[in-house]
């Protein structure tokens, strides 16, 4: 379901990417690593390390890590919906189905300044 399939009264998403350099980072570090990889011991033929993978690995490990990996990081974001009195959320692309709560469930709810970092260790889920 993408936004426009409901009128929420709000609607928002947190990509997981944004505002986490740290993460960018990581991530395309183990993406350009694999692709150095697969560069050197499938494109050039050079063995890499002193007990070379076969090539199908390194094309399995080219795959996951320099094509999958990236695309699932950089497309998980936080969705949130409320809409006539139902709190509706889903990590996507973990949670492909809405989860809802229903406002008579919710005991309270406030507006809160927070580091995410220093007190909660990230973001996300908790």
């Amino acid at each position: 379901m993408k936004k426009d399939d409901f009128p929420a009264e709000f609607y928002e998403a947190q990509y997981m990417a944004k505002g986490q350099p740290l993460m960018v980072i990581v991530v395309w570090a183990i993406a350009i690593f694999s692709w150095g990889i697969f560069a050197v011991q499938v494109i050039l033929g050079v063995p890499v390390g002193n007990n070379p993978a076969p090539d199908s690995a390194v094309w399995v490990i080219m795959i996951v890590f320099g094509i999958l990996f990236p695309l699932f990081m950089f497309s998980l974001r936080l969705e949130t919906r409320v809409m006539n009195g139902v709190f509706g959320y889903r990590y996507f692309p973990v949670h492909l189905k809405w989860r809802t709560i229903e406002s008579r469930e919710i005991k309270k709810a406030e507006v809160v300044d927070y580091s995410g970092l220093r007190e909660y260790g990230g973001w996300g889920i908790r």
